[in-house]
């Protein structure tokens, strides 16, 4: 009795262990992708302003599309972290997020002065 305690109890604790590992797993490299993602968005976010300044049409579009590249992962990354933090996620959760992307985007574009 006394064994099948102790294993009952080891096998309790090696479940509760794995747990927190993938915890562990998950958070950090969501904090990690976001910390990065906001590094490269403030970057490109320079290099449009400059240039849009200097009138590099070429440069600025394929700026541009980095931008929206990284705001989608950013929508991602969000996803993942609300989903994360919550244990699910709702439709509705979703679809904010998603709106908030693409009125990001669409702005972005329009304060370019394409259509």
């Amino acid at each position: 009795m006394n064994s099948t305690n102790f294993e009952s109890q080891w096998s309790l604790a090696m479940q509760k262990a794995r747990q927190q590992q993938v915890k562990q797993k998950t958070a950090t490299p969501l904090a990690a992708q976001e910390k990065q993602n906001k590094e490269e968005m403030d970057y490109f976010k320079q290099k449009i302003l400059k240039s849009f300044q200097r009138g590099d049409e070429e440069e600025t579009k394929k700026t541009a599309g980095a931008l929206i590249k990284l705001r989608a992962k950013s929508a991602a990354i969000k996803i993942q972290k609300t989903r994360a933090e919550t244990g699910f996620l709702s439709e509705a959760t979703t679809k904010k997020i998603i709106a908030k992307y693409t009125q990001d985007c669409l702005r972005l574009v329009r304060s370019l002065g394409y259509k």
